[in-house]
């Protein structure tokens, strides 16, 4: 699958908004590497990596900008989580699958009501073995969370209907299912 806007430009996009707009904010920064997080879903497999490193890169710069930042701390373990997809867990990722899942409980500690953050370390709490921090149960609970704040997730919701098994409504209120 071609990307609508090819990774060099949206990269290229993004540093000249940073670059033009003079600012160098945590929050900014953490805009344009979510975005890049985001963007590499729809890029080439060979793509990804690279695009990934430059969102890394300026995830870490908006922590280093604003420790406090929740989004910053979102876009590290978005982008860090990422690549450590592409790559594969394995005993050379350990570390910084560690680091993944310290920067996602990082952001949701920051903003407990961010709803990306909260479907990110529900996933990921899913995903990984026990042996490694996974718990299926809050990860369940960390899901249902993000769709009390945004009933309409597009992730929380699926993440949700697959562990049902898909036979399932996501319940969103009491009595309304969808």
């Amino acid at each position: 699958m071609k990307a609508a806007v090819p990774s060099a430009w949206l990269v290229a996009i993004v540093t000249a908004s940073v670059v033009l707009a003079g600012e160098r904010d945590g929050a900014r920064l953490a805009a344009d590497a979510v975005a890049l997080c985001m963007h590499a879903d729809a890029v080439e497999r060979d793509e990804r990596a690279p695009l990934l490193r430059r969102g890394l890169a300026l995830a870490e710069e908006a922590v280093v900008a604003d420790e406090a930042n929740a989004r910053a701390h979102f876009a590290v373990f978005c982008t860090l989580g990422k690549l450590v997809d592409l790559d594969g867990l394995g005993w050379r990722t350990l570390e910084t699958a560690a680091r993944v899942r310290r920067e996602v409980e990082r952001a949701v500690a920051l903003d407990p009501t961010d709803v990306d953050a909260l479907v990110g370390n529900g996933v990921l709490l899913l995903r990984l073995p026990r042996m490694l921090g996974g718990d299926a149960d809050e990860g369940v609970r960390c899901l249902e969370r993000a769709l009390q704040l945004d009933p309409w997730h597009a992730e929380a919701r699926a993440q949700l209907w697959r562990l049902r098994g898909a036979s399932e409504p996501v319940v969103l209120d009491a009595g309304r299912a969808e």
